[in-house]
């Protein structure tokens, strides 16, 4: 008998193909097809699932209707049936020497990694592709601008609020991705997307403080929690209400006075009916005889007359609830 090929039954209606007796380079070039498709999405179009909705409508689509039929284009599956299949050679001795080693040579073939084997011509592909990608980052037209555009469109949400960002996104659906809002930069516009991103970056440390213990001081190092809550409390203006719900979770999961004082100051700062609803919340979460309690009912009185958006009925509820100064 002449061996064909080699099948991995994880994807029973079209098996993959994992040795080729017959064309050593078709399951080679079955793999380096995924890697190309997925480098060419990903380094080349910037597209993600996350990050662009029509590429990820259609590649959700695209995966449910060829699951459904048993299509295997670029066969996943391969990679366990790989590790198998090896795993098989290693222990199975019942195979011929000669078949065996032929077939771990054609296994050695298909990587897509030039270190996994000797191929000379894969090696002086990924040297080439390397170059490619260093020209591409000195180019004024390449890395480079590619930089400045993904700036001016992190700066939209700078200028524009939620309802209007919303028609831009529709626009980007509408258009296949198309269409992307970029906004022109202003001289004052770096200065406020810098102090957004240390914003956002001291907010998320202070998120994952507040949700990895019960008990802060047990498991971080306060002076630097005090370090990311100080620096809130002094641009509380620019945040919003993920650090007003941070800022509330560490008053409750931590006994230090100064974190606890600073963790009220960012609320009352922050312009938003979040950190406002925050304050009132820990008001009545407080014991009566709590010192903090007339620290916080004085910080949410500041923080409802400041507040010229809020309709004086809402003010009247507020102020009624912590009692008149």
């Amino acid at each position: 008998m002449i061996p064909l090929a080699i099948y991995g039954l994880d994807h029973p209606k079209i098996p993959a193909l994992l040795v080729d007796f017959r064309d050593g380079l078709n399951p080679k070039g079955r793999e380096m097809s995924r890697r190309a498709f997925n480098d060419l999405s990903k380094n080349i179009l910037s597209l993600s699932s996350f990050g662009n909705i029509p590429y990820f409508l259609g590649r959700t689509a695209y995966n449910f209707v060829t699951g459904r039929r048993g299509i295997d284009l670029n066969q996943p599956t391969r990679l366990k049936s790989y590790s198998e299949l090896k795993l098989l050679l290693s222990f199975n001795g019942s195979l011929d020497p000669k078949l065996q080693r032929e077939i771990e040579r054609r296994l050695e073939t298909v990587s897509v990694n030039p270190l996994n084997n000797d191929n000379r011509s894969e090696i002086q592909i990924a040297r080439q592709q390397y170059d490619a990608l260093v020209d591409f980052a000195r180019r004024p037209d390449g890395l480079p601008a590619k930089i400045e555009r993904d700036r001016r469109a992190e700066m939209v949400s700078l200028q524009h609020g939620s309802l209007a960002r919303f028609f831009f996104n529709l626009g980007n659906i509408v258009s296949f991705g198309r269409y992307v809002h970029r906004e022109r930069v202003t001289p004052e516009l770096p200065a406020r997307m810098d102090m957004a991103r240390r914003i956002e970056r001291h907010t998320h440390f202070l998120s994952e403080v507040a949700k990895s213990s019960p008990q802060t001081e047990v498991a971080w190092d306060m002076a630097t929690v005090r370090r990311s809550l100080q620096f809130l409390a002094d641009h509380a203006a620019g945040a919003g209400g993920s650090t007003a719900r941070a800022a509330t979770l560490i008053f409750q999961r931590t006994s230090d006075a100064e974190a606890r004082r600073l963790c009220l100051d960012a609320l009352y700062k922050i312009n938003s009916k979040t950190a406002k609803n925050a304050l009132l919340r820990l008001y009545r979460e407080e014991p009566f005889h709590s010192e903090w309690r007339p620290a916080i009912a004085e910080r949410l009185r500041n923080a409802v007359a400041e507040d010229s958006r809020m309709k004086p009925s809402e003010a009247r509820s507020v102020l009624n609830q912590v009692g008149q100064p």
